[in-house]
């Protein structure tokens, strides 16, 4: 192709173009103002969306985490908080320490919102959105629940004992990222008393790490079912008495992850945590617990409690450990170390539904005192007792009081001779039928008041035979209710020092044979009931006695139906006050001899009811005589009359 061609050929590509050039010119310029209308409305709405868009972000950043709560937004700087929140440059920063919940029931009611000690540690506080100055009680207009927002100085405080104290009105206390309890090392008493407290939520800031004292610090929180304190760091506490005592309501809680190194005392630590059914304490180190004193008191829905690998080689007091767990029905003790306990009183009292227990590896030689051991544990069959050393026993009044269902006791390892104490050691045990404490010796005078009273079912007792070594202060209700013992040997008692023994056989209706010849009475003032109901005795022969002391003898003989006879001559009534129907119901008894009383001219002296045989013989002084003559309450007697 040449030149020419070319140039031929690009003229008519030229003219095309112009051509079409000109065509779309006239397009733009029909539809002109269409496209600019269309124009103008597309950037309006690119406006509309980055306006939306930018106040969307702005929104989101500022509702965006715990610490930015913000009303108003502008420009992504926050202008207007709410309420507990601080605007610092832009943004809301949490300005409380801890949020709570208070319910009033009526209008007008001034209510307690923090303990005194702590109104000049509070910065900011405001009530239902509103702020106001400081204060630790405060009157609601209106009833119903309150918001509550607080914001505390920490800084200084190393302390927070009883912060909540007596505040029965709360119910919700949330702990924010403020409150920094890093420095306190007491919450000893903090929700004391907070009756009506149902949550608190512990998630934030609550470090516990420094804190030493621990004890009352859910104290009778008396609502709460649950308790999440997981967080705690318990490693530097050294006390935990009576933490949760009371929270009745409480039905489970897990310490099992406590560092418990450092705790000496867990005193009453779930002490009538009456809701909780299971308790798992195998993982806590005990190496420094000395005293568990009412730990697991009244916790009278406890099934099960493990202890199973506590080390606890200081313990020292365990009184009422168990105390009214009255469904616990078994416990594993074996590997419970008591070589250092020396008071183990009430240890299982009223456990009611204890079949079992084996407590052969105690280690007992420290333990003075077992009073009430197993009191009124009336489903307890068994018992087996350690076979260590006891020569420190004081005392062991009550011990097995009330174990209705106890069918043996072997108390052969016992050893007693420092024991001053053994009333009601076996009252009320009702399935005992016999009882071996020949190995009984004590060095000091014992009290042994009621110590087989209530053995209904008791028809053998193998006491001493170096009982005369064994000094007795008190024998009241020794054997009342005994109603199945037939013969009694009390030949080898020795009585010196006896001084009361009031309704000693009382009610021993099946006793035929009773020997007490050898009874040193010279120091007893009380003979109150002495044989009273002993209806199936015919003798009595108390021929030795000594009553230059006695002061009240009232219904000696009382119901002693088969008497026929009785012979008081050796009697000294000169300082007894009360002699008041000595032989009533008797009506079986033709002789008496009273002839060596006498009484002042103030005494109670009425002999016999209307229950007496119409014919008998009475011997009596002159002088005793003409003191009971117009009262002598028998009739067609003889009365041999004698001088002293």
């Amino acid at each position: 192709m040449d030149n020419s061609d070319y140039q031929l050929n690009n003229s008519h590509g030229d003219n095309y173009l112009l051509y079409n050039n000109k065509n779309n010119f006239s397009f733009f310029k029909k539809y002109k103002i269409f496209i600019l209308i269309f124009g103008f409305l597309l950037l309006i709405c690119v406006i509309i969306c980055i306006s939306i868009y930018l106040s969307k972000d702005n929104i989101e950043k500022c509702e965006e985490g715990d610490e930015e709560k913000c009303l108003t937004c502008v420009e992504n700087k926050c202008m207007n908080c709410n309420i507990g929140y601080k605007l610092i440059e832009g943004k809301c920063i949490l300005n409380y320490s801890f949020k709570s919940i208070y319910f009033t029931s009526k209008n007008n009611i001034n209510i307690n919102l923090l303990y005194k000690d702590y109104l000049n540690n509070i910065i900011e506080m405001s009530i239902d959105d509103q702020n106001i100055n400081p204060c630790t009680n405060y009157t609601f207009p209106v009833s119903g629940n309150h918001t509550v927002l607080v914001l505390l100085n920490l800084s200084n405080l190393k302390s927070l004992n009883s912060l909540f104290r007596g505040i029965e009105n709360i119910k919700y206390i949330y702990f924010s990222k403020n409150f920094n309890t890093v420095n306190i090392n007491n919450m000893g008493m903090m929700f004391f008393l907070c009756t009506s407290l149902t949550s608190i939520d512990f998630s934030n800031n609550f470090i516990t790490e420094n804190v030493k004292d621990m004890s009352f610090m859910f104290y009778n929180c008396l609502s709460l079912t649950s308790i999440n304190i997981s967080l705690f760091d318990t490693k530097n506490v050294e006390n935990m008495s009576h933490m949760f005592e009371l929270c009745s309501s409480l039905t489970s809680i897990n310490i099992s992850f406590f560092n418990t190194q450092n705790v000496i005392s867990m005193n009453g630590m779930f002490d009538g945590c009456t809701s909780l059914i299971t308790l798992d304490l195998s993982n806590l180190n005990t190496q420094n617990l000395e005293d568990m004193t009412f730990m697991f008191g009244e916790c009278s829905s406890l099934i099960s409690v493990n202890l199973s690998n506590l080390s606890n080689q200081k313990l020292k007091i365990i009184e009422r450990m168990f105390a009214d767990c009255t469904k616990l029905k078994s416990i594993d003790l074996n590997n419970f170390k008591t070589e250092n306990i020396i008071n183990m009183n009430s240890m299982f009292l009223r456990c009611t539904s204890l079949e079992n227990i084996d407590i052969s590896s105690f280690d007992i030689t420290e333990v003075t005192t077992f009073n009430s051991m197993f009191k009124d544990c009336n489903s307890l069959k068994t018992i087996n007792l350690p076979k260590s050393e006891t020569q420190n026993i004081i005392s062991m009044s009550h011990m097995f009081s009330g174990c209705k269902n106890l069918l043996l006791i072997d108390l052969s390892s016992l050893n007693t001779l420092k024991i001053n104490d053994m009333d009601y050691l076996f009252y009320n045990c009702n399935s005992l039928t016999s009882v071996d404490i020949s190995k009984f010796i004590s060095q000091s005078p014992i009290s042994m008041s009621y110590m087989f009273s209530g053995c209904n079912s008791l028809i053998s007792i193998n006491f001493p035979k170096l009982f005369n070594k064994i000094e007795t202060k008190k024998l009241d209700h020794f054997f009342h209710d005994c109603h199945s013992l037939i013969s009694i040997n009390l030949s080898s008692f020795n009585t010196e020092k006896l001084e009361s023994m009031n309704h000693m056989f009382y009610n021993c209706y099946s006793l035929i044979f009773l020997n007490i010849s050898n009874f040193n009475t010279k120091n007893v003032n009380n003979m109150n009931y002495l044989f009273n109901g002993c209806t199936s005795l015919k003798s009595i022969d108390v021929s030795n006695f000594n009553t230059e002391n006695l002061l009240s003898m009232s219904y000696l003989f009382q119901d002693c139906y088969s008497l026929t006879s009785i012979n008081l001559s050796s009697f000294d009534t000169l300082k007894a006050t009360n002699m008041k129907y000595l032989f009533y119901n008797c009506y079986n008894l033709t002789y008496v001899d009273i002839s060596s009383f006498s009484s002042y001219s103030n005494s109670t002296i009425s002999l016999f009811n209307n229950k007496v045989p119409k014919i008998g013989v009475i011997k009596l002084n002159t002088q005793f005589y003409n003191k009971i003559k117009d009262n002598i309450g028998i009739f067609n007697w003889t009365f041999d009359i004698v001088d002293l």
